[in-house]
């Protein structure tokens, strides 16, 4: 009955639907009312469901007005892409911070970049700012190695470590910023001409214990110097260390000769790897490796050595947020 009601609506000439008191009329109404009677739904009841449509959407409430947009912060905004390669190790800092920075000299200059004393004016501290160009950071493809070497730094807190200060990041550069060390081994070394066994020790002992420690939270250090001419890659520079010939000199004590033999030998088994190892070591007699009481051991030497240092230069205020620096660079400085 249902088939054969659709078969004629089809057949008819199809005129427009009208409306007649809120219902839809019309041949193709008709023969699809008859359709849904035949499987078991009521005339009414589809009636009664279009005319609550209807009503619905006749009595619906008037729509809100749209709130207002309001901008978003500045943090929430995208920012471009060499500024977000370098974050989030690297954040963008206000203005106002680099103010409180004075040059007091130059520290070194490497490879991967530049490193400043500088004053911060409002901690009244002296830091160590290295400054990297973003440009060659990526060109030689050092971004990874730059950002851990500040998620390492944050991680680590150990007396005989740099701890880190600050990083952000400038239009052009990169600035880590570390604790400042007045003087590092080889100049003190350069300075007093040569080293008691007694000084040995200690300075050994705090070694020790630096390097147990970057161990234990599976960081290892990869600039700790051989006695070897620098090679261009870690194979090669390990074939240089693994066939040189070291000679000891004589003029060592006995004991200080057999810590030497030991970490210079070309079998890894023969030579102390662990903190014990150390520490029970006939050169370490008497050195407590603990690092409170290694600081409090009488370096008259490292003092007066500090005290002939000369004094810094002239200090010179970073002119923005990304100090291009290549004025200071041209002035030779003693620090």
């Amino acid at each position: 009955m249902g088939a054969v009601s659709c078969r004629q609506g089809q057949g008819a000439r199809v005129a427009a639907p009208h409306k007649q008191g809120g219902n839809i009329q019309g041949p193709w109404t008709r023969g699809w009312k008859s359709f849904w009677s035949g499987v078991g739904t009521t005339r009414s009841g589809l009636e009664e469901l279009w005319g609550l449509w209807g009503l619905q959407y006749l009595h619906q409430e008037p729509l809100e007005p749209a709130p207002l947009l309001v901008e978003k912060s500045l943090s929430e905004w995208p920012v471009p892409q060499f500024i977000n390669l370098f974050l989030p190790e690297f954040p963008i800092r206000p203005l106002s911070r680099q103010q409180q920075l004075k040059i007091l000299g130059l520290v070194a200059k490497g490879s991967f970049g530049t490193v400043f004393k500088v004053l911060d004016c409002g901690q009244k501290a002296v830091f160590a700012v290295k400054v990297m160009s973003k440009v060659k950071v990526l060109q030689r493809d050092t971004l990874r190695q730059c950002k851990e070497e500040v998620s390492i730094q944050r991680q680590i807190s150990h007396p005989f470590v740099h701890s880190l200060g600050d990083s952000w990041q400038g239009k052009r550069h990169l600035f880590i910023m570390c604790s400042y060390c007045s003087r590092d081994l080889y100049s003190l070394w350069s300075t007093v001409g040569c080293f008691a066994e007694a000084s040995i020790s200690i300075f050994a002992a705090e070694l020790v214990l630096v390097l147990c420690y970057l161990h234990d939270l599976g960081i290892i250090h990869r600039d700790v110097k051989f006695p070897v001419s620098a090679e261009n890659d870690h194979v090669a520079m390990l074939a240089s260390v693994t066939h040189c010939d070291y000679e000891i000199p004589s003029s060592l004590n006995q004991q200080l000769s057999l810590l030497l033999q030991e970490l210079l030998s070309k079998n890894p088994c023969h030579r102390p790897r662990y903190l014990h190892h150390f520490q029970v070591h006939p050169f370490f007699r008497g050195v407590a490796f603990d690092p409170e009481l290694l600081q409090k051991q009488p370096m008259n030497f490292v003092m007066e050595a500090q005290a002939t240092q000369p004094s810094s230069p002239e200090s010179m205020l970073f002119k923005d947020f990304d100090y291009e620096l290549k004025s200071f660079l041209v002035r030779p400085s003693p620090a």
